[in-house]
């Protein structure tokens, strides 16, 4: 189909195979010769037990509808509650972060006042210990 449409180069042919195609998608209700109506004829108590079978398939859905409807209520309050907590873990988390790089920086502070021999004996003196406790 072309963007735009140059009436003056297209012809009349053209132009109703376009609008029979325009007029083949319209939505158009179905509508039913009345000889098949005829086959239809329904007694009061064939008409009266349709009703009471919608009626009833009606309020079996009603009911379905507000329990799906309550069961969401609910699932998006535990939605909320669990996004609340993520967030509150998260802050609880970058908190902790906060304070493990002051722990660092605090701790290098306190081992530069060694030597490198010293910070060596110490390093050699963990890796025996671990090695001790891993023989446990």
């Amino acid at each position: 189909m072309r963007t735009t449409w140059d009436i003056e180069r297209e012809s009349e042919e053209e132009v109703d195979k376009a609008n029979v195609c325009f007029m083949a998608n319209e939505n158009k209700p179905k509508v039913f010769p009345k000889s098949s109506l005829e086959d239809y004829d329904l007694t009061m108590e064939e008409l009266e037990k349709a009703f009471e079978e919608l009626s009833s398939k009606n309020d079996f859905l009603k009911n379905k509808f507000l329990k799906t409807e309550k069961e969401n209520e609910l699932l998006q309050n535990q939605l909320l509650v669990v996004s609340k907590g993520k967030e509150s873990l998260f802050i609880s988390l970058q908190n902790t972060q906060k304070y493990f790089d002051a722990y660092k920086i605090s701790c290098k502070a306190q081992f530069s006042c060694f030597d490198e021999d010293e910070i060596s004996l110490m390093k050699n003196q963990d890796k025996h210990f671990n090695k001790y406790f891993k023989e446990m």
